[in-house]
């Protein structure tokens, strides 16, 4: 660790670029910059972008008087603008995300960046933890801990449709691995996706590397393009693309809200599909060249029973079937 305790001078090119987008974060700013540069690695930049804050969110920015922090103004508008802005700006070969109302543990950074460096076509990250005044709901708390199972087990692309695999702002990875040109919303699971396509691994340390605020007015409780919708539309779009295969028929285990929204997306690629309830997983003994998307969080139980029928088949997790 001792490598990085020398303070970064002006003119020495950084070895991380953390970009940041920032919207009305006045209330959790300063702890997060804070956050930041008590770091134990000390050789980065972080930009840091307004996106049109109405506080003094700017200001509070800017009062930072540290040579490695940059604070500028969104030209476009929203979340994806911002971060094409801070991307063009940085001047790293290793790049991270931070969101204006978290924090980062003392040893983030450096971590991220150990696990990394190593091979240029990696995705470091880690554990996450949710913390906040008010208690935590348990939704949250369940997406904690399976986003904490995926780190653990490091099968993050067995699981790539059920849920974004990697916290927005817990990773780093080459900067050739990261874009935001062609970037959609929700750009975090755009992101990742990307990185599924590309091939890339990801290794993860069974440290908590990003302390994730919860609070009634982050952006992803309150905006559209976070919302269930939107999601779908990235993921099942991204399954048409990646993984459907036309010579086998598609099955969707299921019957909910989910699973129309799936088959009506799905549809409009026109594409055939049949379904099952979850109270006929003994229809599928029969299904042998099939992929299988599962529209519904089954009990542990009928998980159990599905995986045993599957496996029996030889047919994967991640491969030719998929939980939704």
């Amino acid at each position: 660790m001792g490598k990085f305790l020398t303070l970064l001078m002006a003119d020495t090119k950084p070895l991380v670029s953390i970009i940041m987008p920032m919207k009305n974060a006045a209330p959790w700013l300063a702890p997060c910059i804070e956050s930041i540069v008590n770091q134990q690695f000390t050789e980065w930049q972080l930009i840091v972008v307004n996106d049109h804050s109405s506080d003094h969110s700017f200001e509070l920015a800017s009062s930072f008087r540290d040579k490695r922090i940059t604070v500028l103004q969104n030209a476009g508008l929203g979340i994806i603008d911002a971060l094409q802005l801070a991307f063009s700006k940085s001047t790293a070969d290793y790049i991270t995300r931070m969101d204006a109302d978290d924090l980062m543990p003392p040893n983030k950074l450096a971590t991220l960046y150990e696990l990394a460096s190593k091979n240029e076509n990696t995705v470091a990250t880690g554990l996450v933890h949710y913390f906040g005044e008010e208690p935590i709901s348990e939704g949250y708390l369940a997406y904690e801990k399976w986003l904490n199972n995926r780190a653990t087990n490091e099968d993050h692309w067995q699981w790539i449709y059920r849920e974004c695999v990697i916290a927005s702002a817990n990773w780093m990875t080459h900067r050739s691995n990261v874009s935001f040109d062609h970037a959609v919303y929700p750009e975090d699971y755009d992101l990742v996706f990307d990185w599924y396509e590309n091939g890339l691994s990801v290794k993860a340390t069974n440290s908590v590397t990003h302390l994730w605020r919860e609070h009634q007015s982050r952006t992803s409780r309150n905006s559209v393009h976070y919302q269930q919708k939107a999601f779908f539309e990235l993921k099942i779009k991204r399954f048409f693309h990646l993984d459907y295969n036309p010579n086998k028929a598609l099955i969707i285990l299921g019957n909910n809200q989910k699973v129309e929204l799936t088959k009506k997306i799905l549809s409009a690629f026109g594409v055939e599909s049949s379904f099952i309830k979850e109270n006929e997983l003994s229809q599928i003994k029969a299904e042998i060249a099939k992929q299988i998307l599962v529209g519904v969080w089954l009990s542990e139980s009928q998980r159990h029973q599905l995986e045993l029928i599957l496996n029996q088949k030889q047919v994967e997790l991640g491969t030719g079937f998929w939980y939704l």
